[in-house]
């Protein structure tokens, strides 16, 4: 936690087929494999996890899982496993706290092999999201963007209903990113 891993070596292990050990990156002697864990279908963070190591999703290496409910779980069941998800799956929105059992990896952004304090923003929901907000990371602005449209104008009243809640009791859920 106090080195984090710097974006070549997130190349190495997402895009790689080579099998790394935790102690080749933690300069460690800990000889356990790195399991990497990756999206089995297409979807938003897949492609922005892709397109910040210089690639698309196709080129991510890993066992693919579905979902990221199921990203999630099998990091957090697999003590050497190593994946990437959306923040809301990392944090419990309620106590604004990471999920037991789950750790986020710090990115060393200015790649001196440390985390200094001004990269050090994993704490909780609201540290991550302040970091997003002032733009301390332009890896953290990558978002997805949620788009509803249909062909013809919805008359059915489940669809209806939930756009409506979308733009109404759903913005509660919604992080307010001042760009």
């Amino acid at each position: 936690m106090s080195k984090g891993f710097t974006l070549d070596i997130f190349k190495e292990i997402f895009l790689s087929s080579k099998t790394y050990t935790w102690g080749e990156f933690l300069d460690i002697p800990d000889e356990n494999k790195i399991n990497v864990y990756t999206r089995s279908d297409a979807c938003g963070a897949a492609e922005m996890w892709g397109k910040y190591l210089g690639k698309n999703q196709e080129s991510l290496m890993g066992v693919g899982v579905y979902g990221d409910p199921g990203i999630a779980d099998a990091v957090k069941n697999d003590q050497y496993g190593i994946g990437f998800n959306n923040v809301i799956y990392a944090y419990d929105i309620k106590t604004r706290t990471k999920y037991p059992g789950m750790e986020i990896i710090p990115i060393d952004l200015n790649g001196n092999r440390q985390i200094d304090p001004e990269e050090n923003f994993y704490s909780s929901l609201d540290s991550i999201m302040a970091a997003i907000q002032s733009r301390q990371n332009i890896l953290l602005l990558l978002q997805e963007t949620c788009i509803l449209s249909q062909k013809e104008k919805p008359t059915d009243r489940i669809i209806l209903t939930f756009i409506k809640w979308v733009l109404t009791d759903g913005q509660q859920y919604v992080m307010k990113a001042d760009m």
